[in-house]
């Protein structure tokens, strides 16, 4: 209830000519009075009509339920979002259409931040197709993990002015997606994204042998998107390092690296690997490469926090392995920029600090002995 009080409180700003709520079985008396709330304030406050909530018989299908939802669009353009997400900058909705939305464009991408650690930094953020022009024509497709195609091509838009944050956290649903992932590969032997959604099934549920083995199906297909595949292979390059597989993680990032060379993923996977080795020299080169490389696209899902405090992290053991302990000391102070109480890091410092006083004293008595007499 609380989830969907926020997301259309969250939303009020754009003033929808009309809200649709597909009811997928919404039983919650809390949450069924937030909606009626809600559609009361649209009438009363903003002259606007009442939220529609249409019921829909659940067959384990997200695609039918968001084509249904559809169905009752009656508006020139319209905005999708789900019960648990939150909407920044709902204001700059209608100006934004107002400025780009000709009749030749499909639609905009916003940024969608999907996961965030316990101290707010978001951990996954890739961009959405989220406002679409209904004269496009549109279909969802695929049990889950559901896509949005149209009927006819048009230029697309990325927009930073209004973002959607997902309020339900990062949670594993295994027990429910894992059975509708393999029954779509029943239904259709073609769809190869069922490779990468497996794994990705598998891997958050710290299945490595299995996430990697679909990984690895999935990235080999070469008509496949080489975004999407350049990212299993740094997943499987993870799994591998899970399982201590240290050759197949060095040739999944060595792979990933031919497939996109200029992101900075598969370079810091190849530094973990060393250093997980203890071939500090090799670690601290291929973490320092990382940090000259961008960030990858959003079209895929990235974590913004995380190439901040994985180079750090390493590269700090690293340094210190080397006896760099000034470099390392820095190098926690920037892992503790974004996760400030993390207590190995803060550990860690303390032991280079004194590493740091103890190599000055060393030195200092190693070249006073030069002035001992014989």
């Amino acid at each position: 209830a609380d989830n969907l009080r926020r997301c259309l409180e969250s939303v009020r700003l754009a003033e929808f000519d009309q809200i649709v709520i597909a009811d997928t079985g919404l039983e919650d008396p809390a949450a069924l009075r937030v909606v009626q709330a809600e559609s009361e304030y649209r009438i009363r406050e903003q002259k606007l009509t009442a939220i529609e909530t249409p019921a829909f018989t659940w067959v384990d299908d997200f695609a039918a339920a968001r084509n249904f939802s559809l169905s009752f669009i009656k508006t020139a353009w319209c905005m999708w979002m789900d019960g648990d997400d939150e909407c920044e900058g709902a204001e700059n909705i209608r100006p934004i259409i107002e400025q780009f939305g000709g009749p030749d464009v499909s639609g905009f991408w916003l940024p969608y931040r999907y996961a965030f650690d316990e101290y707010g930094n978001n951990t996954t953020l890739h961009d959405r197709e989220r406002i679409i022009n209904m004269d496009m024509g549109w279909t969802w497709k695929r049990r889950i993990h559901e896509v949005l195609e149209p009927h006819r091509m048009g230029r697309w838009f990325q927009e930073d002015r209004v973002i959607l944050n997902h309020l339900g956290g990062n949670v594993s649903n295994a027990k429910r997606n894992l059975p509708l992932l393999l029954r779509m590969m029943e239904e259709n032997p073609n769809d190869i994204r069922v490779y990468r959604d497996l794994a990705n099934q598998y891997y958050s549920e710290g299945e490595w042998g299995k996430a990697a083995e679909w990984y690895e199906k999935y990235a080999h297909i070469e008509g496949e998107n080489p975004m999407e595949r350049w990212q299993a292979m740094c997943y499987a390059a993870r799994a591998y390092r899970s399982m201590r597989q240290y050759s197949a993680a060095i040739r999944s990032d060595t792979l990933a690296i031919l497939i996109v060379p200029t992101w900075y993923d598969a370079y810091l996977g190849l530094a973990e690997t060393y250093g997980l080795m203890e071939q500090w020299d090799k670690a601290i080169y291929w973490a320092e490469e990382s940090l000259k490389k961008s960030n990858p696209s959003r079209y895929i899902m990235v974590n913004p926090a995380e190439r901040q405090v994985r180079a750090a992290e390493l590269l700090e053991t690293a340094y210190a392995g080397k006896e760099r302990f000034d470099e390392a000391i820095a190098q926690c102070d920037v892992y503790l920029a974004v996760r400030p109480r993390e207590q190995k890091i803060l550990d860690h410092r303390a032991a280079w600090e004194k590493a740091k006083v103890r190599k000055a004293r060393v030195t200092s008595f190693v070249e006073a002995t030069k002035f001992l007499e014989p």
